[in-house]
């Protein structure tokens, strides 16, 4: 946070007595023009404040030394000058994939500045990310993607919740075919993990690679970022996964301020497409000739099954020919006599 004020507006100023209120020890400085007062976000006695749309952070300075030093009583007021940052909560980060490098940096109503970054790793060890170098990168289908969503800046006194992520054929997060990868906090996707880390200042997640149905084979994925008092153990962000009606009634869903970046586009590696395709079809061809060898096997078999089986009936069939032959009927006559 930082302060300038123009040195002819102030007369028979001391130096020394310039500082923010809270800190005698956090003075100011001059580059000859202005008096400029300087301070991190967290130091200096500021305050902050988390409001259910703003992050504020505010200190003061009072000028006291305006008056001179050898007088008793004064008329002239003191003058008290008011800092304030303020800070949007919930924004929409982009990602094709792959970081922003850099990372999003936005702005609201000229109050201050926040920086949130959405990078990809190729492992679940997170150490480190895809460099802007190395894209478009080309992923497989089923190959695991590992995404991290981190606010800067701010130590681990701010935590980061990604509330939605949603995937897209273009950068246009409103595009009218989506498919939703997080509602609300809670995984939509079947295949979508969210990892547990101790540091509240990021959010992992991964998913298996996939691509819409059309031949677009590019995807997009869009994030809706909630920021939150990483001391506040009732804050959205703590809350994590919740499901629709058991939110903590002090915060809002529907906050404005939504701020799109995207980069990329990943792209699926055909090359990787006819690799595994054709390892697909060399398991299944050696399945067919296997199933052709198990089917002459299981033919042959059957073959000599009914060979045994029709060579039985034909022994039975003489023996019962044996037993069952014509014979001639007794001579009646003689049985008269």
């Amino acid at each position: 946070m930082e302060l300038s004020i123009p040195e002819d507006q102030l007369t028979d100023i001391n130096l020394g007595n310039l500082h923010w209120e809270p800190d005698q020890n956090c003075g100011a400085s001059t580059n000859g023009t202005h008096y400029i007062f300087r301070t991190e976000l967290y130091s200096c006695g500021t305050q902050v404040t988390f409001g259910s749309r703003y992050v504020t952070f505010l200190n003061k300075i009072n000028i006291l030394g305006i008056h001179l030093s050898g007088g008793v009583i004064t008329r002239q007021g003191d003058v008290w000058i008011t800092s304030k940052c303020k800070y949007e909560r919930h924004e929409w980060v982009e990602s094709t994939f792959l970081p922003i490098p850099g990372g999003l940096n936005f702005t609201e109503e000229g109050f201050g500045q926040l920086e949130v970054r959405l990078s990809m790793f190729p492992t679940r060890q997170y150490q480190s990310p895809y460099r802007a170098n190395q894209y478009p990168i080309p992923l497989r289908m089923r190959q695991h993607i590992y995404m991290q969503l981190e606010v800067q800046g701010h130590g681990q006194k701010l935590s980061v919740l990604a509330l939605n992520c949603k995937a897209t054929m273009s950068p246009q997060p409103n595009d009218t075919l989506q498919y939703q990868l997080i509602n609300d906090g809670c995984a939509s996707d079947p295949t979508l993990q969210i990892y547990n880390i101790n540091d509240n200042s990021k959010e992992r997640f991964g998913f298996e690679a996939f691509r819409f149905i059309r031949e677009v084979k590019t995807v997009y994925v869009h994030c809706e970022v909630m920021v939150c008092n990483a001391f506040d153990t009732g804050s959205r962000c703590a809350q994590g996964c919740v499901r629709r009606g058991k939110r903590a009634t002090g915060e809002k869903a529907d906050m404005k301020g939504r701020h799109m970046i995207y980069q990329g586009p990943i792209i699926l590696d055909e090359g990787k497409e006819e690799t595994v395709r054709l390892l697909s079809d060399q398991d299944t061809a050696s399945g067919r000739h296997s199933a052709t060898w198990a089917m002459l096997a299981a033919g042959g078999g059957l073959m000599a099954l009914a060979l045994v089986v029709m060579g039985a009936a034909i022994v039975l069939k003489r023996s019962r020919r044996e037993e069952w032959a014509y014979q001639g009927l007794p001579n009646m006559a003689e049985d008269g006599e």
